[in-house]
């Protein structure tokens, strides 16, 4: 039961995806809505440019060379990539909704139970009875980095605000701004109860893109783990964000339980995935 994980946006994709480049990971921000004035930022000097070249997938897809590859051309080429992107048919799958009990492991079965259970993930990453996209699509504030910018809330959100006010680009602040980028949705809403809130992603094929958490400061799956498990901090020396979620507490696993649930992040690989 295939499910299409990533939403794209209503273009007409080239007849094949796959004659598409992959861009680095960094040029899924320019999708923001200053995505223009990222673009200037993110790409060095001539970046577009240099995709002008006869062999150059772009012209292949659109027709177009040099300064006529805009940031549109490069969100449609990305939207249709995206398109390629499927997640299902992972042993979580074949094992939820295909009926198949040896299909994930023993260990990957005790680490769903926990996942619904003593762990709570499945109250943001949420299963349905017939299917799961392992999020809410909600924004919540689990204690990522705080640690950065401990003591120093008000004065980024008062330096913030301040910027936003004289007319600065959201995207520009965030992105090159280390403590301004830990405010997350507030940085868009102003709400108070959005601070420090990042979207649920899901959890589909999360075995094969590490590093972890919004900045990638999670490296592996253990690590996350732990981190949930210590109420939203890794160390449990770490300071703990007065604006965690409620949600965000100690879970109390024991390390097989942690283990286990490890084991049943990585059943949520789908074997296309895995191949590419």
């Amino acid at each position: 039961m295939p499910v299409m994980m990533v939403g794209a946006p209503s273009v007409r994709a080239p007849a094949d995806p796959k004659s598409l480049p992959r861009f680095p990971r960094r040029i899924a921000i320019v999708t923001s809505p200053t995505g223009a004035a990222i673009a200037d930022m993110i790409f060095p000097d001539g970046f577009l440019s240099e995709l002008s070249a006869a062999t150059n997938p772009l012209k292949k897809a659109f027709g177009k060379t040099g300064d006529q590859i805009t940031m549109r051309e490069v969100e449609q080429a990305i939207a249709a990539f995206e398109r390629t992107v499927i997640a299902g048919d992972s042993p979580f799958d074949r094992y939820q909704y295909g009926g198949v009990n040896t299909a994930m492991s023993p260990a990957a079965i005790r680490g769903l139970e926990v996942f619904r259970g003593q762990g709570r993930c499945v109250s943001c990453h949420v299963i349905e009875q017939t299917q799961a996209l392992f999020t809410n699509n909600r924004f919540h504030n689990i204690g990522v980095s705080f640690v950065k910018m401990a003591g120093k809330e008000e004065e980024v959100v008062k330096a913030f605000l301040e910027a936003k006010r004289k007319g600065a680009s959201v995207d520009i602040e965030v992105l090159t701004k280390e403590n301004t980028s830990e405010l997350g949705r507030f940085a868009v809403s102003e709400a108070f109860q959005d601070l420090g809130g990042f979207k649920t992603p899901t959890l589909r094929n999360v075995d094969k893109t590490a590093p972890y958490m919004h900045d990638g400061s999670h490296k592996t799956l253990e690590d996350v783990v732990k981190f949930y498990n210590n109420g939203g901090r890794l160390e449990e020396t770490d300071p703990l964000s007065p604006y965690l979620d409620g949600g965000i507490r100690p879970l109390n696993l024991s390390e097989e339980q942690q283990a286990d649930l490890v084991e049943f992040l990585k059943a949520l690989t789908s074997p296309q995935f895995a191949k590419q």
